[in-house]
């Protein structure tokens, strides 16, 4: 799963899953067959579900399956019926007539009538969204499919499956698998649809859209590629977001070595997703803000969240983690093969690029907080899962990485693994033994932090290398043992040594004829660390001018950035120009726009005008924009209006906004009053403007304020302007008032402006404020809403918890002190007596 459109588009994913550990249970799910009926109207689901089954352990007497809230009407064992069950909020347990012996298949049909609080969702129009789409759509990860079928709803069992969907006509159906048959059922005059999937999948992978659609289908050699999207869109619209589907798919395959295994690939977008992309086995669902058009493809594409869903149908799918302490089995794997998809797809430098920033954001993490791979936040699953993934492929080197995956993939297919069965894996395809790499970068926490220096020795023509490791040696391990590699560039030499740190503190030396123009250590790069290797000027020019590397290119830029203006000259200065004008690689002119706008010195402003006219590059303009930000001069000003109004790209124009809105000049309300007349995909104009409000006066900010944050305005302008008002609340009861109203209107899914709205109030220490929330929970249905609720009178209990404790210890003190005090009135007191 990806939390959003933008892994390309923004990562890490917004579910919360419990670490309990491995999930026991008495009995194996071989097959779910099942068959349902949804009343939009009134949220319901009439269905029956016949799971087959056998005891895992002798003698079994009792099975408890996951469903939430269930009107059970029926439960059959082999066809016949049985009385004995019992059906509470969150399971049903049925008792067995006769122990089951181990391994003895037995079906279990359970009819049922339901109203999913969430797992299954009805999204549709009403009087205030009335083009907001008509559908019904599921959502399993973590554990939410057991509020719409009776499962065990855990990822640790895997069951072959079938879906028979009744629906009205005209309605479009898609699920896992292959559709074996769709017809009119003359019973209930609905069109019957009959999915069948011969591959086991655990329960939440299992879904079910229902929709008004169309459908354009490309393949995969013999496989067909499905893209579901609205009547709306063209065939272009649906390849802009999708075309590149089948390429993925032969790269896949062919790198891991294992062909793509199910019948068909579908994608199929929905409205108001509260995540980005849902790998559901053959059957991943998208949100339909991956549909944009070619003004927004300037800016974005949906490569990364494409890529991302389908790599998950290796991991994740057919190899799924064993519990949820290990989804960066899933979520770290698909993550890292997104990367080898940009690498295959648009080259070496952008796979650099990708992975050189998600590198440096990770060692900033760990730094601040090391975290365990295992058990640890979601975010870290993904991000540093991947980082993971890409020093485990340069340990290895790319033949005996890609062995590795494959022997994982073939290992374990269609079960279940863990860390440890990743490192019998590797270890089984190199004859490597692995326990220290997983053992410093799996299991344990924290990076290394590398001091380096060196010295070269003219007369004997050899540059040592110097290198401590100075990571705390109480908060993480004292000695990392690692490969490096050293780039060494002489005015006629260049070349890669490879250094092994396993110790401390540690000297290598190299034979060099002549003095080095650039030492690169971690030239890649491939290893999360912190790297303090101060440069002379001389060398951070030739670095960002001339390395071969962009990561290499932009750590000169950034280094440059660190300077004090007092020491910037015209070298450093006109390498940076240089480098925003001439670099040949787009990031690296977006570091030296950001370069630029750290120094904040005047002789860019120059450069930086004469570049925004030049630059073919969107997101290179962007960079531009936001570093004219710091010069309020009039000749800047009016080429931002002029961006701001006339650029092609959505996203350079929001820019511009904020670039405005910092220089703010006098006509600024005029300005962003206008810029909210801009029509722009995914609203990206007027968020830039709500979001930077906070340069007018109070009584104008809360006007629009107002205007944007009432239900029937785009849900995303919705949760902006109450990021907006909740900066003013605690000094503005008109702000509080409109985050009342929001808090009391229906919630999106996916953007959840009235949940947000009830955490901005909660934030106010406010008797009346915790009454208003009490009484909201009583009357609220949204799951999302009850659980902000919930969340805030907690955190307000345990705050008014600590309070208490304060004063019950200052109490005591203060108790203490009078006692104190009285015995030595009393002792006063006699002495004076005596």
């Amino acid at each position: 799963m990806i939390s959003s459109l933008m892994f390309v588009l923004l990562f890490s994913t917004v579910i919360t899953m419990a670490g309990t550990g491995f999930r026991g249970h008495d009995f194996d799910v071989t097959h779910y067959r099942i068959e349902i009926s949804c009343d939009f109207n009134a949220g319901r689901v009439d269905g029956t579900t016949t799971l087959t089954m056998q005891a895992y352990q002798p003698g079994l007497q009792k099975v408890m399956l996951d469903a939430v809230k269930f009107d059970v009407k029926n439960v059959m064992l082999n066809k016949r019926q049985l009385d004995s069950f019992t059906v509470n909020d969150k399971s049903i347990e049925i008792i067995l007539p006769q122990p089951a012996e181990r391994g003895a298949p037995f079906n279990i049909a359970v009819q049922y009538s339901c109203a999913p609080e969430k797992g299954l969702y009805f999204v549709g129009p009403d009087e205030d969204y009335p083009d907001k789409p008509r559908q019904i759509w599921s959502q399993g990860e973590g554990e939410d499919n057991r509020y719409w079928f009776p499962a065990y709803d855990s990822p640790n069992d895997k069951a072959t499956m079938e879906m028979i969907v009744y629906a009205d006509a005209g309605e479009t159906v898609v699920s896992n698998g292959k559709l074996v048959d769709k017809k009119k059922d003359d019973k209930s005059g609905k069109t019957r649809w009959y999915f069948k999937l011969n591959k086991p999948t655990p329960a939440y992978l299992i879904s079910l859209i229902i929709g008004n659609y169309q459908k354009f289908t490309d393949r995969f050699e013999d496989i067909p590629v499905e893209y579901y999207v609205y009547p709306r869109h063209s065939k272009t619209d649906a390849w802009r977001s999708f075309g590149k589907t089948p390429r993925m798919i032969k790269f896949f395959s062919e790198q891991i070595g294992f062909r793509y295994p199910y019948p068909k690939y579908a994608q199929t977008i929905i409205s108001e997703f509260m995540y980005g992309g849902m790998e559901n086995i053959s059957a991943t669902t998208q949100t339909d803000r991956t549909m944009h058009d070619e003004r927004a493809h300037l800016d974005t594409d949906s490569d990364g969240l494409v890529a991302h869903e389908l790599a998950h149908q290796w991991w994740g799918d057919l190899v799924t983690c064993r519990e949820w302490d290990e989804i960066w089995i899933n979520e770290g794997f698909a993550t890292y093969f997104t990367d080898l998809w940009f690498e295959h797809d648009r080259g070496r430098d952008e796979f650099n690029y990708r992975l050189y920033k998600k590198l440096k954001s990770v060692s900033r993490y760990e730094l601040r907080e090391p975290r365990h791979l295992i058990g640890g936040e979601n975010w870290g699953a993904y991000v540093l899962g991947s980082s993971v993934l890409h020093m485990l492929r340069y340990y290895l080197g790319d033949e005996l990485f890609w062995a590795s995956m494959n022997r994982f993939a073939v290992d374990f297919a269609w079960k279940n693994a863990d860390s440890r069965d990743l490192q019998r894996a590797v270890e089984d395809a190199t004859g490597r033994n692995m326990t220290t790499f997983f053992e410093q970068w799996v299991y344990g926490a924290g990076i290394p932090e590398l001091k380096v220096d060196y010295f070269y020795n003219a007369g004997e023509q050899l540059l040592n290398l110097h290198v401590v490791q100075q990571q705390d040696s109480f908060a993480v391990r004292p000695v990392f043992e690692m490969p490096l590699n050293v780039q060494l560039v002489t005015d006629n030499e260049k070349r890669v040594e490879r250094i092994n740190l396993d110790q401390r503190e540690q000297s290598f030396e190299f034979t060099l004829s002549e003095a080095p123009r650039l030492v690169d250590v971690d030239y890649g790069p491939w290893y999360l660390k912190k790297l303090d290797f101060d440069k002379s000027d001389t060398e951070l020019i030739f670095q960002a001018m001339y390395s071969d590397n962009v990561a290499s290119r932009i750590r000169a830029l950034e280094q440059i950035a660190e300077k004090d203006s007092l020491e910037m000259n015209d070298e450093l200065a006109n390498a940076v120009i240089n480098r925003l004008k001439n670099d040949p690689f787009y990031g690296v002119r977006i570091s030296a726009a950001e370069t630029i706008a750290e120094l904040k010195l005047d002789s860019f402003r120059g450069p930086l005008m004469d570049q925004l006219k030049k630059e073919k590059k969107s997101k290179v303009r962007s960079a531009i924009v936001e570093a004219l930000g710091n010069y309020p001069r009039e000749a800047v000003i009016s080429t931002l209006l002029n961006v701001l109004n006339s650029d092609e790209s959505y996203f350079v124009r929001a820019d511009a906004v904020g670039a405005l809105a910092k220089i703010k000049p006098e006509n600024i309300e005029t300005i962003l009053r206008a810029a909210l007349q801009q029509e722009s995909w995914d609203e990206t104009v007027r968020r830039a403007v709500l979001e930077k409000l906070d340069v007018l006066e109070t009584g104008a900010q809360i006007e629009l304020l107002e205007e944007y944050s009432r239900y029937g305005i785009h849900p995303r302008l919705r949760r902006m302007a109450v990021y907006r008002l909740g900066k003013l609340a605690a000094e503005n009861e008109a702000a509080v008032e409109l985050l009342k109203q929001v808090a009391r209107t229906k919630d999106h899914l996916r953007y959840r402006p009235a949940s947000s709205a009830v955490s901005a109030l909660a934030k106010l220490d406010r008797e009346d404020i915790r009454d208003f929330l009490k009484e909201l929970k009583k009357t609220a249905t949204h799951p999302y809403v009850k659980r902000a609720l919930e969340r805030a009178l907690a955190e307000k209990e345990d705050k008014q918890q600590q309070e208490r404790e304060v004063l019950v210890r200052e109490k005591k003190m203060l108790q203490g002190k009078l006692r104190l005090l009285e015995k030595k009135l009393e002792k006063f007191t006699k002495s004076n007596r005596s």
